[in-house]
This record gives structure tokens, C-alpha cells and sequence, in this order.
């Protein structure tokens, strides 16, 4: 299947990793860095695929372009912010740096589902995932008066405007219980890293 260029994939890398205490995205884990297998997932499915790394740039050994946010320390709702920009009126599929057990068909199910210029975010065991979805450039003006009012949370954001919520769950061939197990912290690092992680290619 070819690759799509209507869409640009971003990997939100921009946050502060506080609780971590270091950049969680460049943890090795199963031979590469976190950061790596959401950067993987996204150039499976779109031809172009950014990095939305805050106020630097981190990432060169992912050879893709980085953008750096217009609204500094603003989270993910100021990576979205800036790679809508930068998309130039296309929409992006955003994935958190930290979710290193996304994949291809997750991506794709998610597209599949949904209104066609409308929102879309995946939803698994009734946890809204905003950090993992289709984001439509319409929404660009309400995310912008957001951040300027200093409202920073992506949840509270959404609803201001119409989206769809795609279900994720067990009844998908692809699903795997831990797709959305996000590594905030040092125990959820060595807890994941220790597991059977090595099986899984980045």
C-alpha cells in the first residue's frame, strides 16, 4: 500500500519528562531508543513524518525534520499546535513519543474510522488516548485561543469542538492489551524493559 502524503505523522517529543527525570524518549529499549517505535509506526503508513521537539532539536538520528513549538512550555497541546501549523491546512496523526507499543494497523483502523475532516481519537478500556489520533486543521483557531488563555490540557481542549472517539479493544485482530502503555516514570521504565520487549521490532 502506498504511502500517504495527504496527512503528515508528528511524534510528540516536546515535553519536559519530569517525572522521569531525563528525556524518556531517548531510553534504549528493546535495542532503541522509545522514541524510535512511534517514529516507526507513523513512516509505516505516511510519507512525511515529523518531530514535534518543544523548544530544541534532539532527535537527529531519526533523519526526520523537527518543529519546534510557537507557545513554549505549553505540552502536547503546543506540539499540536505547531505541527497543525506547519502542516499548512493538512491534518497530522500525532503519537506520543512514549507509546512504543503502537503499530501500523492501529494507524490505520484509526483512519478508517470516523468523519473525513472531522477529529478522531482512539479510545481504549473507556480511556480517551488524546495523545493518539487524527487531528483535523480546522481545530487550528480554538487551539490557538487555548494556549493563548493558557489552557494547556489536550482533553479539555477537545471539547470545544466536534470529534469522533474510535473504540480500541479486544475484538481487533491487531489488539494487544498493553498498545497504549505509555513510560512516565523510572519504575514503569524498568518494569516494561524487563519484560518481553526485545520480541518487539522497532
Amino acid at each position: 500500500m502506498p504511502l500517504r502524503s495527504d496527512i503528515i505523522g508528528v511524534v510528540l517529543a516536546g515535553g519536559a519528562s519530569s517525572r522521569m527525570g531525563t528525556d524518556k524518549a531517548l531510553l534504549p529499549l528493546g535495542g532503541a531508543p522509545i522514541i524510535t517505535y512511534a517514529a516507526k509506526a507513523l513512516s509505516s503508513v505516511f510519507s512525511e513524518v515529523v518531530v514535534s521537539s518543544g523548544s530544541g532539536k534532539r532527535y537527529a538520528f531519526l533523519g526526520l525534520n523537527e518543529i519546534s513549538d510557537v507557545f513554549n512550555d505549553s505540552g502536547p497541546l503546543g506540539g499540536i499546535h505547531a505541527s497543525l501549523l506547519a502542516a499548512e491546512r493538512r491534518p497530522v496523526f500525532v503519537v506520543a513519543c512514549d507509546l512504543p507499543f503502537v503499530n501500523r494497523e492501529l494507524v490505520e483502523y484509526v483512519l478508517a474510522h470516523g468523519e473525513p475532516t472531522r477529529t478522531r481519537i482512539a479510545e481504549s478500556e473507556g480511556r480517551l488516548q488524546p495523545l493518539f489520533g487524527l487531528y483535523d486543521p480546522n481545530i487550528l483557531p480554538h487551539v490557538e485561543q487555548c494556549l493563548q488563555k493558557g489552557l494547556l490540557s489536550v482533553v479539555k481542549a477537545l471539547r470545544g469542538f466536534e470529534h469522533d472517539v474510535v473504540p480500541i479493544g479486544p475484538l481487533l485482530s491487531f489488539y494487544r492489551p498493553n498498545m497504549f502503555q505509555n513510560i512516565n516514570t523510572l519504575s514503569e521504565y524498568h518494569s516494561t524493559s524487563g519484560s518481553s520487549f526485545e520480541r518487539h521490532e522497532p
